[in-house]
């Protein structure tokens, strides 16, 4: 697209590529003819980011077309379309009706170019029929008002733009530079985020596990604390203890014998009087 402008009598122009803008400027004075080629954006189509929206966003993306400006269209003629649409033009004011007019000629005119230009394979039959009717339906719809073919466009674009420039503010304010990032889910700062949230998981359970430590030596070394002091003070009591109980039941157990041979010669004294008498009794 070529946009010629003049100031303080300089003459330049214009020539929008598809990620480039090359600027021919010269003075009236010297003659001297200087080039500029200044980038815009990055190598990344406005197209292409378009379709790497997700969710909603791309969701608001095809809405905007339809049987107005088909999606098709779109899609096989985003190179001609960005080359060559100029979104500053005012389709209002009368002085561009003669520009507006000759680019949405040429549009149709390289609709038809693509369409013809397809292989009619299998894949492309489809897509070829449907540029070859849009190219038609744009004649008879805008050869005599193309201000309004031009708005609907231009509002497509201006869409596109607000919905990829939205996705971009957000991944630059989460860090996420570069071009492209955030369009598409970002599986390098997903797992970056996954390791910082396992990195400080792990912090946070190795603090526990050394508290459980050091609350298990304590444990420990009170218990064997404890341990000590009975060995120091109770082990004579419980021995004594233990003794006494074993020399119990060893008597019982020979008066129980005892009783059982008195039995059978003193039968006629009662059973609880030889216990009273061996000791054995309540």
């Amino acid at each position: 697209m070529l946009s010629p402008t003049a100031e303080d009598g300089e003459i330049e122009v214009r020539i929008s590529l598809a990620n480039a803008l090359v600027v021919l400027s010269s003075t009236a004075e010297d003659g001297e003819t200087e080039v500029r080629i200044s980038s815009e954006g990055n190598s990344m189509s406005l197209w292409t980011k378009a379709q790497q929206l997700q969710g909603d966003a791309l969701k608001k993306v095809r809405a905007v077309y339809g049987e107005h400006f088909p999606i098709e269209v779109r899609h096989f003629m985003a190179a001609w379309i960005e080359e060559n649409m100029c979104m500053d033009i005012d389709p209002e004011n009368p002085h561009n009706e003669q520009f507006v007019a000759n680019l949405v000629g040429s549009l149709i005119q390289e609709l038809e170019s693509k369409a013809n230009s397809m292989m009619n394979t299998d894949d492309l039959f489809l897509a070829r029929l449907r540029l070859i009717e849009t190219a038609n339906n744009f004649k008879s719809r805008y050869s005599h008002n193309p201000l309004s073919l031009f708005r609907i466009i231009r509002h497509c674009l201006k869409t596109e733009m607000k919905l990829v420039q939205e996705v971009d503010n957000v991944c630059v304010n989460k860090g996420i530079v570069g071009p492209g990032l955030g369009l598409l889910p970002d599986s390098n700062a997903e797992i970056a985020q996954q390791l910082d949230f396992l990195s400080r998981h792990t912090q946070e359970t190795g603090g526990d596990l050394r508290k459980m430590e050091q609350e298990q030596e304590a444990f420990a070394l009170q218990y064997h604390e404890c341990t000590k002091l009975n060995v120091r003070y109770g082990s004579g009591v419980w021995a004594q203890q233990l003794r006494g109980d074993r020399a119990k039941r060893k008597l019982r157990g020979l008066q129980r014998k005892i009783l059982l041979r008195l039995s059978g010669t003193y039968k006629t004294v009662p059973t609880n009087v030889l216990c009273v008498t061996l000791g054995s009794g309540p």
